[in-house]
């Protein structure tokens, strides 16, 4: 297989998505080609990396403030613009 056929799965492969016959076919590839299985590896390095994140909420200050400004973009876009025929 060549690099550009595996870069093509990539995403399916690591999101294990791939039918087995092509999963396959990817694996073979990552234990001859050392280009792309570095890239295999370091893209599940940074998946990991991801995975152990602390997702933080933000404090209750922020939607205080953020719920009224979104309450009023949403009314202004509910408004009819003038358009051409108002000029």
């Amino acid at each position: 297989m060549e690099c550009r056929k595996a870069l093509k799965m990539r995403d399916d492969y690591l999101n294990r998505t791939l039918s087995l016959q092509k999963r396959r076919l990817v694996e073979e590839h990552l234990k001859e080609c050392e280009r792309c299985t570095e890239e295999y590896n370091a893209l599940m390095e940074v998946g990991r990396l991801a995975k152990e994140q602390e997702i933080k909420q933000p404090p209750q200050e922020y939607w205080e403030s953020v719920v009224p400004i979104l309450r009023r973009r949403m009314s202004e876009e509910e408004q009819p613009s003038p358009g051409l025929l108002f000029k």
